[in-house]
């Protein structure tokens, strides 16, 4: 008899940490975890034995998810291979659980978080994960970081007119500086909006990436659709 066995794997007790003359502490499931991952039910993992969505979410400063999508485009490279009821039940039960709010020099600040949720077979028992980013930044620190979060800059209006996803790449300095923010994909997606968009996020403030408690640089990615 298989026996079910859920797993949390993500940084629990973040402390702030002074980074470049500000405190930073960036939001994350943290002691919460464990109520989230109890509502979800494992899936069919077909063709192997992982299956890994890639969710984000605007965090209030109350620690609520006030807006969260998951994508069935795990490489953002226009490939839908996660089925929709599984992203679907994952933003239905986020939005009843509580996150640690993300902090800058002590006050509670409203975040764009990006997370992923990976459902794996282990020797015929089932483990859920939570991990705090979305592997853009693997290469350097592997799965076990909590990726960049902006927390400050008005977004144009015109991105909940976006027919589809347009995201938008950004190098994240360890003090929380944006520089090189791009689309990455088509384009042509997203129109005139999408330029509107990168100039929005060149002009907004970050929480870095953190790596063993400490702020690095990182790559981030936010995905606006006209659901934002």
């Amino acid at each position: 008899m298989n026996y079910i066995s859920k797993l949390v794997f993500c940084l629990s007790s973040l402390l702030p940490v002074l980074a470049f003359g500000q405190l930073h502490a960036p939001a994350s499931f943290g002691s919460y975890a464990d109520e989230f991952v109890s509502k979800l039910d494992f899936p069919n993992v077909s063709g192997g034995s992982t299956l890994t969505v890639k969710c984000a979410g605007r965090i209030t400063d109350r620690g609520k998810f006030g807006t969260i999508i998951c994508l069935d485009d795990p490489d953002f490279n226009g490939d839908s291979s996660i089925p929709r009821d599984v992203g679907s039940e994952i933003a239905r039960m986020a939005q009843d659980v509580r996150v640690n709010p993300a902090r800058v020099d002590g006050r509670r600040v409203e975040v764009w978080y990006n997370f992923s949720v990976r459902f794996q077979l282990k020797n015929g028992a089932e483990h859920i994960e939570i991990i705090d980013n979305h592997f853009r930044n693997k290469d350097n620190y592997g799965d076990n970081y909590v990726g960049a979060q902006r927390y400050n800059g008005d977004m144009s209006s015109c991105a909940r007119n976006l027919r589809g996803a347009v995201f938008l790449q950004a190098s994240i300095s360890e003090g929380g500086e944006v520089q090189n923010v791009s689309q990455l994909g088509n384009s042509s997606s997203g129109g005139s909006c999408a330029g509107q968009l990168v100039e929005d996020m060149q002009s907004s403030a970050y929480i870095p990436a953190f790596f063993e408690g400490n702020p690095v640089a990182s790559t981030y990615v936010e995905i606006f659709t006209k659901t934002d």
